[in-house]
């Protein structure tokens, strides 16, 4: 399996099974619209995957706090005295790394429907993970790797 398949899995299945993850299908419509509308690029992807790692080598644990919305996520990101120089030493901020997470983990479900499924604001994000899949695959792997 692919990773990229394989993160579909898995986020289809934690946006089934954990209420905390799934704030784009419990609150409003329009959290799910501003991920959608959040275009991924190379560089917020590499730059998170390096904030990810940068994180993970000082031995920082996410001690799975569960955000309501996109904006509280951030601002408890903001909030973190352990991330911000993390954040800062990759290049970018609380808000970007946390709507590209976001953003990925959305166009990984979106890339499982059938093509007519996938909706006309995920499209974008959708065509950018197939297009960078080569590069993508092992950011992807630092990003969402929760084992170290």
């Amino acid at each position: 399996m692919t990773t990229t398949k394989r993160l579909a899995a898995i986020a289809a299945f934690l946006f089934t099974l954990v209420p905390a993850l799934a704030f784009a299908q419990t609150d409003s419509p329009n959290e799910e619209k501003r991920i959608m509308n959040y275009h991924l690029t190379m560089d917020t992807v590499r730059k998170t995957a390096d904030a990810t790692a940068k994180a993970k080598a000082t031995g920082y644990k996410d001690d799975d706090r569960s955000a309501r919305n996109l904006d509280e996520g951030i601002r408890m990101l903001e909030a973190d005295a352990k991330l911000k120089p993390v954040f800062a030493a990759a290049g970018i901020s609380a808000k970007d790394y946390w709507m590209t997470v976001n953003a990925l983990l959305h166009a990984s479900m979106a890339g499982a429907l059938p093509p007519d499924a996938v909706p006309a604001e995920a499209r974008p994000n959708v065509e950018f993970m197939k297009a960078n899949k080569k590069e993508l695959d092992p950011l992807l792997k630092i990003i969402f790797d929760k084992s170290k």
